[in-house]
């Protein structure tokens, strides 16, 4: 059995053992089993710039497990933790600019203060070492590797969404919960008075008119309409898909102020959402809350009709429709540019996605590459194929 060990050790120590000053680093960063390269391993840039602001933060980052072959042995190889001893090498050698301090310029080690760069260097970390005695089996260090990385299950975007909102203090997130009814604490006080949300509820017709819909404020009536059309209300699902998938809606429709043609709407993934700024203790406006509901309101007007008639829609897990077939029409709505007319003309282009031709152009736009991102791109060539349907079949012209 291996022997194994705790200790600390300093950033500018860890610099020091995998440097090749001796011709022969201490500690060996890719050896033949791990990922990548001694130069390059499988971490993007901004990974390495978040794994560095993190250490900064004094934030957890995880033991650096090191392996040696026998207890005599002079060098050692690094089982995990290669990522993160590149982004530091990489960081010392200026190779990057990362966020230290509470500025949020990045900037390079260089660019440091003397006493920045001190304090960086004397940040402290745990270094795991594991001795391979002679009695152990010849395969037991690509065991202990492939255990460190086929055990473990990455965080997906609504993970890590759950996570930032635990204590209940981003009010995009409290609002995203409310509507899943996650937590009854959640709830607005405003709903006490339920009479209008049956009469809400009801008032969803095929082009029905949701100018009356989107003035009921309840939240019940929401999640009542959205049962009606979708078939389900919100609702959780394993990992906390529906609450990525909520919270996004929720960001777009908060951030359409900073929303235009050449930026990105907010989808479900973690990084487009911290990155909208949206996701503080900042509170939520009346005005901003009421929009959201007004929004997600008319999207119901647009699916009511469409959701289950469109083959590649019937199907919502949690209660959730495809954003991402959806996006051009989101971006229609949070920008308020969504019409009663261009509700009609967009239920009529979905609608028209039974013809193969439509369908494969339609795909192809959606899938493009860069695909889990709703980007611009994507988003302007789904109203362009709109456009030119409508245009083409005479949908444009008022009837």
């Amino acid at each position: 059995m291996p022997h194994k060990t705790f200790e600390q050790i300093s950033v500018e120590e860890l610099c020091d053992c995998i440097s090749c000053s001796d011709g022969q680093p201490e500690f060996n960063i890719c050896p033949e089993f791990q990922r990548g390269t001694e130069a390059k391993g499988v971490w993007s840039l901004p990974e390495q710039k978040a794994f560095i602001k993190s250490i900064n933060s004094n934030m957890p980052c995880g033991a650096i497990t090191i392996v040696r072959e026998r207890p005599r042995a002079r060098r050692w190889s690094i089982l995990d933790g290669g990522n993160r001893t590149r982004a530091i090498r990489d960081y010392r050698d200026n190779k990057f600019a990362a966020q230290i301090g509470e500025n949020f310029d990045e900037r390079k080690f260089e660019s440091l203060s003397e006493g920045e760069q001190s304090d960086l260097k004397n940040k402290r970390l745990t270094l795991e070492k594991v001795t391979i005695l002679p009695s152990d089996s010849d395969d037991i260090i690509a065991r202990m590797y492939c255990a460190l990385n086929s055990n473990g299950k990455k965080l997906c975007a609504g993970e890590l969404l759950k996570a930032w909102g635990w204590k209940g203090t981003i009010p995009i997130i409290n609002l995203a919960k409310e509507l899943m009814e996650e937590d009854s604490e959640f709830h607005d006080a405003s709903e006490e008075d339920e009479s209008s949300d049956s009469e809400g509820a009801d008032k969803h017709g095929e082009h029905g008119a949701h100018s009356d819909v989107v003035g009921n404020n309840s939240m019940s009536a929401l999640r009542q309409r959205w049962k009606a059309v979708i078939g389900k209300a919100p609702s959780p699902r394993p990992r906390s898909k529906t609450l990525a998938y909520m919270i996004g809606l929720i960001a777009s429709s908060v951030s359409s102020d900073r929303y235009t043609d050449n930026t990105r709407l907010c989808g479900c993934n973690y990084r487009d959402l911290m990155r909208s700024g949206k996701l503080t203790s900042a509170p939520l406006s009346p005005e901003h809350r009421q929009k959201v509901l007004q929004d997600l309101h008319l999207l119901l007007t647009f699916l009511d009709g469409v959701f289950g008639k469109v083959y590649y829609m019937k199907s919502a897990p949690g209660g959730c429709p495809p954003i991402k077939l959806l996006a051009a029409v989101w971006a229609e709505i949070v920008t308020g540019r969504m019409s009663p007319r261009a509700v009609d003309v967009f239920k009529r282009f979905y609608l028209a996605m039974s013809d193969p031709v439509l369908h494969a152009e339609f795909k192809a736009t959606v899938d493009a590459k860069g695909d889990g991102h709703i980007t611009p791109k994507k988003i302007g060539g789904i109203k362009k194929l709109i456009l030119d349907w409508a245009s083409t079949n005479g949908q444009l012209s008022e009837e």
